[in-house]
């Protein structure tokens, strides 16, 4: 895929959050990770990039810790985590991980309830609930929720820099990623959270 691809669809990714547009209004709140409205209240800034793909976060304008996340974009998938919206979500450490790509399905509804077996090229695999939805044009996506602080924790305690895992849906492969620089991206995400607005 072209740069102009990719930039396309971090244009996407970066619309999603920053415009609810009438199809993002109809989804469920969870699952739009705050929104943003029209009054441009979120930023972002790529902060790794290479010829395969590139890392970007997002936050408030205001720098209040909430709708915090990194996005990878590569050739015809996204990878993005997310931490909490809102004070409620702050609370539960609430986050959500997108696995956005050309070959994931369509959902039949707006929201569908799924099983995704997740295959780590380390030797890990298992199975998670997820949302299948469609957020970004072209792309279907699943959104799996999960203990955001939690989770960057275990990732970050491990040092491990690149994760590579493929997903299976109903016994098909439908996503593949290879993710660089997850320390980079997980230690701005956590830093991007703990931060209180000025």
């Amino acid at each position: 895929m072209s740069m102009n691809m990719k930039q396309w669809i971090a244009a996407a990714l970066f619309s999603t959050f920053a415009i609810a547009s009438p199809a993002f209004a109809q989804l469920p709140p969870e699952l739009l990770q705050g929104g943003g409205g029209s009054e441009g209240t979120l930023y972002s800034d790529a902060f790794y990039k290479s010829k395969d793909g590139f890392w970007v976060v997002m936050r408030n304008r205001t720098d209040d810790g909430l709708r915090c996340s990194v996005s990878y974009i590569a050739n015809d998938w996204l990878y993005a985590i997310h931490g909490p919206a809102n004070a409620r979500e702050v609370k539960e450490n609430a986050g959500q991980i997108w696995f956005s790509g050309k070959a994931i399905p369509a959902p039949a509804a707006k929201v569908e309830q799924v099983e995704l077996f997740i295959r780590a090229m380390k030797g890990k695999t298992a199975t998670y609930p997820a949302a299948l939805t469609k957020v970004i044009p072209e792309h279907g996506t699943f959104v799996l929720f999960l203990n955001v602080k939690n989770y960057l924790r275990t990732v970050i305690k491990k040092g491990e820099d690149s994760d590579e895992f493929a997903v299976d849906l109903r016994g098909k492969q439908v996503y593949a990623a290879k993710l660089p620089q997850l320390q980079k991206a997980y230690a701005m995400l956590d830093k991007c959270m703990a931060a209180k607005g000025g």
